[in-house]
């Protein structure tokens, strides 16, 4: 999950962590630690992070050469979560009774990864609007997933996912505003 940072991402990733450390027998303080931390160890490195382009635009290396120099980062930082949230954790032997279908499990894996994917290739290999390229990842989502117009329209009823949208919008808008004034 942490390849998926989003505003609202730890509503996303928390009851999956839940789950998982569940099964380790994890307390509720190792577990909140192995959410967070390996929810962040991305960040570094993520092509599209604001922090990460910012500062390639503040220090005059590009993105690519920034992520480069970041990867040892990322290493530690995950060493260093697994050596504090899951080394010597007790070996538990609970095997859920339920029969997992791999190909099934990968083909969704595959198909909800490739979108995303699709959205950063897009926006990098083809130097367009990140907006345009997360407009087109949508589109393939809606040609894979063939959702009912009911699908589609319950999450514009969740105050929630209005409130993040706005929160991002004012951002953009607060950036634009410096942008015009000339104020980094």
């Amino acid at each position: 999950m942490g390849l998926l940072p989003v505003g609202g991402g730890a509503l996303m990733s928390a009851p999956l962590v839940e789950a998982e450390t569940e099964k380790l027998g994890l307390g509720p303080d190792k577990k909140t630690y192995v959410n967070l931390w390996f929810g962040h160890t991305v960040f570094p490195v993520y092509p599209v992070s604001q922090i990460l382009i910012l500062a390639a635009t503040l220090t005059g290396l590009t993105v690519t050469a920034l992520i480069i120099r970041q990867i040892p980062v990322v290493i530690v930082m995950i060493i260093t979560g697994y050596l504090i949230g899951l080394w010597k954790t007790p070996k538990t032997n609970k095997k859920p009774n339920i029969t997992i279908d791999r190909n099934r499990v990968l083909k969704r894996f595959l198909t909800t990864f490739l979108l995303i994917l699709v959205t950063i290739v897009v926006a990098v290999a083809f130097s367009i609007d990140v907006s345009i390229a997360i407009f087109i990842g949508i589109a393939i989502l809606l040609i894979i997933a063939k959702p009912t117009l009911k699908t589609c329209i319950a999450p514009l009823k969740n105050w929630g996912i209005w409130g993040i949208t706005l929160a991002a919008y004012g951002a953009f808008l607060l950036r634009n505003v410096a942008d015009a004034v000339g104020i980094s």
